[in-house]
């Protein structure tokens, strides 16, 4: 109250009358010069790091100076007479484009209407949408804008939270059994990357189009029960997981069956030999075989490539010598296929 005297130039009694009369002002003051305002506190001892308890004690025995802890990702912590200061410019979070504290009075937010909200997205969802400036504020209270945050939703919906994720710059992640993830948040989502879309917070976001989106269904699933490779699973599909699974990286261009070539991927050329048969069939005659002819007949990885080709199949008749020699590491289908 003092600083707000001094500002305004008037008496510590008169700007006690004028922040009564007129609380906004004050709160703008605190706003304004929130680098400034601080509180001391007793910090928590038994439940901050090593560091910070060193700090803690010296601040104590050097009640005069003030210790400072360094936090990568968080904010700095000062230390007076062992005590913390709390600076108010770190519950400070930008709003609708208003800096206000970042620590609500209530959770109950009743500024925000669900007016036309069945207009949102351009998709209907009766009970079941919500309003995207609902979604806007918790974002911003829990996300950091054009951050590596990433928000995940697995109730997907008509694709609210999707569209005001990208809306906003973040990444997102959501899921939907339903068929209104096609119908509701697929056509949501690319009227919001064309720009089509100015509903919900696009006008306070300035929003005119852009970004992107992967659409990805779930396969049959890789292994049956008894831990074998589905009989339902194709090529393809087997191809692209055993290529994320031993580089990181998703496959260059699809599989195509009869090429046991999948791809490289740095010091790796990722090779497949595996078919589908009749149950009984031999291994060795569905090409499911790492024989010395099968080896002969790999094809060639790029050229200048030198390093390990890495083979998946079901079997190996090559001897270890020989493998090393040619630069082949072998893993066995299915005991060797990683999950991701």
């Amino acid at each position: 109250m003092n600083g707000f005297a001094a500002a305004n130039g008037i008496s510590l009694a008169d700007a006690r009358k004028l922040a009564k009369a007129s609380p906004e002002l004050i709160d703008d003051f605190v706003l304004e010069n929130a680098s400034s305002v601080c509180q001391l506190v007793t910090p928590d001892y038994n439940n901050v790091g090593q560091d910070t308890q060193k700090a803690i004690d010296l601040s104590t025995e050097r009640p005069s100076e003030i210790f400072k802890v360094e936090r990568e990702g968080y904010s700095d912590i000062y230390l007076k007479g062992g005590k913390r200061i709390l600076f108010y410019r770190d519950k400070i979070k930008i709003i609708d484009g208003v800096a206000v504290s970042g620590e609500p009075l209530t959770t109950l937010w009743d500024d925000l209407l669900s007016n036309n909200i069945h207009n949102e997205g351009g998709v209907p969802f009766p009970k079941g949408k919500k309003p995207e400036a609902l979604l806007k504020r918790c974002f911003e209270l829990a996300t950091s804008r054009n951050s590596a945050d990433i928000v995940m939703d697995s109730f997907c919906g008509s694709g609210t939270t999707a569209a005001v994720a990208m809306k906003m710059g973040l990444r997102f992640i959501t899921v939907e059994m339903g068929e209104h993830a096609e119908s509701h948040a697929a056509k949501r989502l690319r009227a919001v990357v064309s720009g089509e879309d100015q509903s919900g917070v696009s006008r306070d976001l300035k929003w005119r189009g852009g970004s992107g989106f992967r659409y990805c269904r779930l396969g049959v699933p890789l292994f049956n029960e008894f831990g074998d490779i589905d009989g339902e699973v194709s090529f393809p599909d087997l191809a692209a997981h055993i290529f994320f699974a031993e580089t990181g990286a998703p496959i260059p261009t699809r599989a195509q069956v009869g090429n046991a070539y999948l791809g490289k991927h740095g010091e790796k050329a990722v090779y497949l030999l595996y078919a589908q048969g009749q149950a009984g069939m031999p291994r060795e005659a569905l090409g499911n075989v790492l024989t010395p002819d099968a080896l002969v007949a790999l094809p060639p990885p790029p050229k200048g490539f030198e390093g390990t080709r890495v083979v998946y199949a079901e079997g190996s008749t090559v001897s270890p010598d020989r493998l090393k020699a040619e630069g082949v590491m072998f893993k066995q289908i299915p005991y060797q296929i990683e999950g991701v």
